[in-house]
């Protein structure tokens, strides 16, 4: 019998200000050098808005008082510099309702929050950022 795939559950969160989103690059971790939006891993227990409640504010310091669903993609395995990423379901929604400046909270994990047209996004883009964000630009929710 074949074994079950087991995946890893992710939510992005998309900052939207003047027509611009919110990318840090990634340190110290899978991806570094990467542009990503603020993210994290679902917690046991965890909603999808309470994590990205969560992970927003952990990295950012910033809170929203709702959240809007943008896509949802499988991420199947992938490579960075030789390294592979596990199965993930990645889950992407949009901060509604917030103020403030960006801070970076977690500078072990990130080098800082820019703000990104989405014309004009810096490069590398992290993988799960840029099919989440294909999905976006298609206005599909889901693509497998």
């Amino acid at each position: 019998m074949a074994e079950r795939q087991r995946v890893k559950l992710v939510v992005y969160i998309m900052l939207e200000r003047n027509g611009k989103i919110l990318l840090g690059k990634r340190k110290n971790a899978f991806g570094e050098g990467h542009y990503s939006m603020p993210a994290g891993h679902i917690e046991e227990g965890e909603t999808v808005i309470e994590c990205a409640t969560r992970e927003m504010l952990e990295e950012t310091g910033i809170a929203a008082s709702e959240f809007e669903f943008k896509s949802v993609r499988l991420l199947k395995p992938y490579e960075i510099d030789g390294i592979k990423a596990d199965p993930y379901v990645a889950f992407c929604v949009a901060a509604k309702n917030w103020k403030g400046e960006p801070k970076t909270l977690e500078p072990e994990k990130s080098e800082g929050w820019e703000w990104h047209t989405l014309d004009d996004l810096p490069e590398p883009l992290f993988p799960p950022v840029e099919v989440l964000l294909e999905c976006i630009r298609n206005s599909t929710s889901f693509m497998d």
